[in-house]
């Protein structure tokens, strides 16, 4: 009898123990009510929304070759590495990526260092000559005026021999001939020097020029080497991650082989296969939306997966080529690819699920904001504004939802809701089933119906 009086004691302290605690739960801080904004459940007529399952793909996808033949020295990477290119640097108009192999370049650079020195020796040669044309150029100048004055002088020694001669003041032809050749002599050589300074002067430009062209031309080998030398560090194209490596240290690459793989998953794409009977609606959703500069939207679903938040792709075009077996039509959209702390949450080549308005039936759907969405877990959920049967007061009440496609802040939900209802779409994330509520509701509406960019296209 002790025992069992102990026990029931026992039972009614756990039983006091534990009622304040799911006080606390119901009612977080022990507070009063939570305030929150609602906003309405939209019940309205739309397009039947598809949906249809494909892979992700990256949107690009490279194969990176050598463009050199080498032996590899270094590997930076390895298969599975993420991989990023400098957008804010550019090198010969490209933006500088990440180095990923780098081959043996010891003699390139030897190459490299002799046209440093041929560079040098042009460079000198160069200031060699513009310091010592305006010498040449002052030499020449002199010596045109001391012929000229020694031209002068010989002109009037000639013609004084001469005078002396014909009035007999004993001069001999001799001393007059000699005279003459000396006048001669100096006229050559008055035009030798004459034509010696008009060479300097016309031809100082081109020497200049052609000194400063022999630079120019090392400079550019100099260019040439480098950019050869380049080759021999393979970098990223994109930024993106490996995923195959083709070549190992030591190895010997050849000119085109082929080295690492290299994807881009930001934005990734979605690839689903769209039977025939759609595609014409389809086109014409595309059309239109093009027509107003906007994108067909879809709401995207990975099975198995919390998403940190609704994922939108945008429809970019249809493959005009069909799979001849299931005569479905490959329908290409692109997604920005949520980041996580260990890459992107979105990998090549899962499994995806895409729902957009399409075809011409139209059905009854419920649509909410999209912040009304609760994505804490694996199932979407959202909570409905309710009243406790005791006090009725507002509590909110966790319905759990599926979704479909989207128009612009709105997102078709398929639960236990009804037109009309009032669902938290401002608070909800710090609620709990059950917990008293102050609501608040929005002035926000839906959209307009006409021609909306994700209604039927087929009318």
């Amino acid at each position: 009898m002790l025992i069992i009086k102990r026990n029931g004691l026992f039972l009614i302290a756990v039983a006091c123990w534990l009622s304040p605690i799911g006080h606390l739960f119901a009612q977080p801080g022990g507070g009063g009510p939570s305030p929150v904004v609602v906003s309405r459940v939209v019940s309205t007529r739309q397009s039947a929304s598809k949906s249809f399952v494909g892979s992700l793909v990256p949107l690009k996808r490279s194969p990176i070759g050598s463009a050199v033949d080498g032996r590899v020295t270094k590997m930076y990477v390895d298969a599975g590495d993420p991989v990023t290119v400098d957008e804010s640097t550019i090198i010969n108009g490209e933006p500088l990526g990440q180095p990923l192999v780098q081959l043996r370049t010891v003699s390139l650079d030897i190459e490299i260092e002799a046209a440093h020195v041929e560079l040098r020796m042009r460079e000198q040669a160069e200031q060699e000559l513009q310091a010592s044309l305006p010498t040449e150029i002052a030499a020449a100048e002199s010596a045109v005026e001391e012929i000229k004055a020694r031209l002068e002088f010989s002109k009037e020694n000639h013609q004084r021999l001469k005078n002396l001669r014909d009035t007999g003041g004993g001069v001999s032809k001799q001393e007059v001939d000699q005279a003459y050749s000396t006048l001669l002599s100096q006229t050559q050589l008055d035009i030798g020097t004459q034509n010696l300074l008009k060479k300097l002067t016309v031809t100082r430009e081109a020497r200049l020029l052609q000194a400063r062209s022999k630079v120019e031309a090392q400079e550019a080998e100099i260019r040439r080497l480098q950019e050869l030398k380049d080759k021999y560090t393979i970098r990223a194209p994109f930024s993106g991650y490996v995923t195959a490596k083709h070549t190992e240290l030591g190895q010997w690459v050849a000119r085109g082989e082929t080295v690492l793989e290299i994807i881009q998953l930001d934005p990734i794409e979605l690839v689903v296969p769209v039977p025939q009977t759609y595609i014409q609606a389809l086109q014409r959703s595309l059309e239109h939306n093009r027509s107003t500069d906007s994108k067909l939207t879809a709401q995207i679903s990975v099975d198995n997966m919390l998403l940190p938040h609704l994922l939108e792709g945008k429809v970019e075009n249809i493959v005009p080529q069909a799979d001849l077996r299931s005569r479905s039509f490959p329908v290409k959209i692109q997604i920005k690819n949520p980041a996580t702390d260990t890459g992107y949450l979105l990998k090549a080549g899962m499994l995806a699920r895409a729902t957009l308005f399409i075809g011409d039936n139209e059905e009854d759907m419920l649509f909410v904001k999209k912040d009304a969405l609760v994505l804490g877990g694996l199932q979407k959920s959202l909570y409905v504004v309710s009243k406790d049967p005791q006090t009725q007061s507002a509590v909110a009440r966790l319905v759990p939802v599926e979704v479909g496609a989207s128009i612009e802040d709105w997102i078709q939900v398929i639960g236990d809701v009804k037109d009309g209802d009032q669902v938290v779409v401002e608070g909800n994330e710090r609620l709990r089933p059950g917990q008293s509520i102050a609501p608040k509701e929005s002035s926000v509406t839906f959209p307009v119906r006409p021609d909306s960019l994700n209604q039927s296209a087929g009318r």
